[in-house]
């Protein structure tokens, strides 16, 4: 183990038995610089939500890269193919299209608001 790496070990012990922390799961996954070879980890195979820092930072950085007035645009249209006509979607990732946590990103909402004819 890397120097400091006990200490990192300690430390991550020490959180995960915090008594405040008892329903929580936590992630850490950390790799030497220089090799890029995995000197701890915890979790590091499990998927989990990001925590509201982690957001906060995708938050400003986006804000920082974007820009204030930025807002994503998905279009769509109908292309002609030799089996007929398909929907053609431009995506721009919007993180919003289509979410079901939402009533107006809902498939059903935005499905009725694309037009074909």
């Amino acid at each position: 183990m890397a120097q400091g790496l006990p200490q990192l070990k300690t430390a991550m012990d020490e959180f995960n038995n915090d008594a405040q922390l008892r329903f929580a799961l936590a992630g850490l996954y950390v790799i030497d610089g220089l090799t890029g070879e995995a000197v701890f980890e915890q979790n590091a195979y499990t998927g989990l939500a990001p925590a509201s820092t982690e957001k906060i930072v995708t938050a400003a950085t986006a804000l920082d890269v974007l820009g204030k007035d930025f807002t994503y645009e998905t279009k769509f249209g109908i292309i002609s193919t030799p089996g007929g006509k398909s929907l053609y979607i431009q995506a721009s990732g919007d993180p919003t299209l289509g979410s079901w946590r939402w009533d107006n990103t809902k498939e059903e909402v935005v499905l009725a608001a694309i037009k074909m004819r």
